[in-house]
């Protein structure tokens, strides 16, 4: 089916016909992907679409010309690797089987320091003959990426030792990921991190687009500046920028347009949300604006009774939940769904909390119920004394959520058994029609109506610098575009039960 392209695509489309390198503002539903193939026919043949996930490059290939080639930025960086290290084994524990390989007392979680350190390329001072990274190998820096995590180091590890020698362990660790390779093994950082940072040869190419800009990491950026393509077509929204906490740099679109002197255009028109929904959006993308066709929907920021009271029957049969925290969600799901078909967007959920729990209970289950929930409480305690505090957000959602669990075992009168069956419970249901999720998960889905839990979340009154506070708005912008026809606000301490 052919669309008539509206005027701000015909710009774009004729800027990439002349063979411009531009940046695309696309707002939320603003048609960016329609844009991006009608523009392709007017690429070079020899172009290289770069995807951000799976399953954004699914989905590109189904759009684009059979001359493109589109690939995720780690099957690129990984290809690119091949040329030097032959065939080398895919590992994804490849840097913990090290780690326990030269300290087997060490916590599990310092491995996240080592991937924070290939992330942010940081090349460590004995390997900087092989190559060159963006961070310096310094002691300053190493505590930066530490502090920026939640790993236990001291705190909660019991074997005592010095907060120097596990970052130490570290930059052993990171040393040792590198030599390993280059012959035996790698894991998903070094598909990036090796290719960019140690030379590896880049194919060439007249035209490389790039998807979701907004979430480029600073290495990302790196690996651009070696493709050097003579146009780079780059298209993202900056208000859907929320994964600092996975690395991405907060500036990405504004720095990709400055560092290769794009010339910028804009995707305003929403063909996803309602007028309605559209008007409550333009809080954060002024500029947004609607079809002339477009239906008005609804907007309800009270679905309270005469009691202040709300119930699953306020609303239509098929719903999908959003929230800030993961806490609210659970509670929210513990309460219905042995009457509703539930499930949650975040397919790893379960493991995630059983892994949480079993961490913080240090594997034990011979415990009661109530000792649980003082072990939770305790890790609780511990975790918020001893974290930076832009951490606490997290900490209070993780440990809320499973005493949530604990609280609804209790009043069942299950054990410890019983606890861990109920959180599988909550995530076994088929055939759901409703949706549970986090603004950072629903980001590139639509559903017709969306219910935003606790929308008071937002901004997080542990978001202190501007930049945590740009990223807490971003997301109320992601949950708000994600409703197609209704929108409603909810909070759960109103929620009734019986």
């Amino acid at each position: 089916m052919t669309h008539t392209p509206t005027e701000e695509q015909a710009l774009i489309i004729a800027a990439v016909a002349a063979g411009k390198s531009i940046i695309v503002n696309a707002l939320a539903g603003a048609a960016k992907t329609s844009t991006i193939q009608m523009a392709a026919p007017k690429c070079p043949a020899n172009t290289l679409a770069l995807a951000f996930n799976k399953g954004i490059q699914m989905e590109l290939e189904g759009r684009l010309p059979s001359t493109f080639q589109v690939k995720t930025i780690n099957a690129l960086g990984f290809a690119a690797w091949k040329k030097i290290a032959g065939n080398p084994q895919l590992d994804s524990s490849k840097v913990s089987k090290i780690m326990r390989r030269l300290d087997p007392k060490a916590p599990w979680d310092l491995a996240k320091v080592v991937s924070s350190a290939k992330l942010n390329g940081l090349v460590v001072a004995t390997r900087k003959h092989m190559g060159q990274g963006i961070l310096e190998d310094t002691r300053p820096n190493w505590e930066a990426l530490a502090d920026d995590l939640d790993t236990t180091l001291v705190r909660d590890d019991p074997y005592t030792r010095e907060r120097k020698d596990y970052l130490d362990l570290c930059r052993k660790t990171l040393e040792a990921s590198i030599d390993e390779s280059f012959t035996v093994s790698i894991d998903f950082d070094d598909q990036v991190y090796m290719p960019t940072c140690f030379g590896a040869p880049f194919p060439k190419f007249d035209c490389v687009m790039v998807d979701e800009a907004q979430d480029l990491s600073p290495l990302n950026h790196l690996m651009l500046k070696k493709l050097k393509p003579p146009q780079l077509i780059v298209v993202g929204d900056p208000l859907q920028s929320i994964y600092a906490f996975r690395g991405a740099d907060t500036q990405s679109m504004p720095k990709l347009g400055a560092d290769w002197n794009l010339e910028p255009f804009t995707l305003s028109v929403c063909f996803r949300c309602a007028t309605s929904i559209v008007e409550v959006a333009r809080t954060w993308a002024p500029h947004m604006q609607s079809p002339e066709w477009m239906q008005q929907g609804e907007v309800k920021f009270d679905i309270t009774d005469d009691e202040g009271m709300w119930d699953m029957d306020s609303l239509p049969p098929a719903v999908t939940i959003l929230c800030r925290n993961n806490a609210p969600l659970i509670k929210l799901a513990l309460k219905i769904f042995k009457t509703r078909k539930i499930a949650f967007l975040n397919s790893r959920a379960e493991s995630a909390m059983l892994s949480a729990l079993r961490t913080i209970l240090r594997y034990k289950k011979d415990l009661t119920l109530e000792q649980v929930a003082g072990k939770i409480e305790t890790s609780r305690m511990n975790k918020l004394d001893n974290e930076d505090p832009k951490k606490h957000e997290r900490i209070m959602d993780e440990h809320d959520a499973l005493q949530f669990c604990v609280d609804s075992a209790l009043a069942e009168g299950r054990d410890y058994a019983g606890l861990e069956r109920l959180i599988s419970e909550l995530f076994q249901n088929k055939n759901a029609n409703v949706w549970f999720g986090t603004g950072h998960g629903a980001k590139g889905k639509e559903w017709d109506t969306v219910l935003h839990l606790d929308p008071w979340r937002l901004p997080s009154k542990y978001a202190l610098s501007e930049e945590a506070l740009q990223q807490e708005s971003n997301i109320h912008y992601v949950i708000s575009t994600r409703a197609k026809t209704n929108l409603v606000h909810a909070n759960l301490d109103q929620y009734r039960e019986f």
